[in-house]
């Protein structure tokens, strides 16, 4: 039906036909991950599967979960950032690495074709073990390490092994003032 929100459905079919197509539209919150991403993956739950490639677009504007529906719902890229045949019931795991993250995904068959539909379990399924997961490695961001304005070292009269310097790094919001550098003179620590 193309104006009934299936926001509160625990389950989401995806189908390719010529004549009733069925889509999946799923969001999650990246707004935390500033950073470069190394990779991203989404695993969905299939529950029922009938070997079909499923492609995965990103959405072009924001998801209401509560009010979208086949006839409002948001633009997706034409070009899919990635696919997977889905093959069998349980884990399906999708490379989104490609995404833009913006806005969410837009899960389809193809829609040229006349194929069974795959269900995959919502963030509504009873089993919350079982829900959508997107998994994101992120690279963290290199420390802003401060020295002092001039530092002068002398001619030292004898050998120590440990140097205490005054130098003050910031990483993620704390603050590190104490640090110990040990010298090897390649016999000596």
């Amino acid at each position: 039906n193309p104006t009934t929100n299936y926001g509160t459905s625990a389950d989401m079919s995806v189908a390719g036909s010529t004549t009733a197509d069925k889509r999946g539209l799923i969001h999650f919150d990246t707004s935390a991950i500033t950073t470069e991403k190394i990779s991203a993956k989404m695993n969905l739950y299939a529950t029922t599967e009938n070997n079909i490639t499923i492609f995965v677009h990103d959405l072009q504007a924001a998801l209401d979960e509560a009010t979208v529906t086949w006839n409002n719902q948001p633009a997706h890229n034409a070009t899919a950032i990635n696919s997977l045949a889905v093959t069998a019931t349980g884990w399906n795991e999708f490379d989104v690495i490609e995404s833009d993250f913006l806005y969410g995904f837009l899960l389809k068959g193809n829609e040229a074709a006349n194929e069974g539909n795959t269900v995959f379990n919502t963030s509504e399924a009873a089993s919350t073990t079982l829900r959508p997961k997107l998994t994101i490695v992120y690279r963290n961001v290199a420390p802003t390490i401060t020295a002092p304005a001039s530092t002068t070292i002398g001619t030292p009269t004898s050998f120590s092994n440990e140097l205490t310097p005054n130098i003050t790094a910031t990483l993620d919001g704390y603050t590190i003032s104490k640090f110990r550098i040990y010298i090897y003179d390649g016999a000596n620590l």
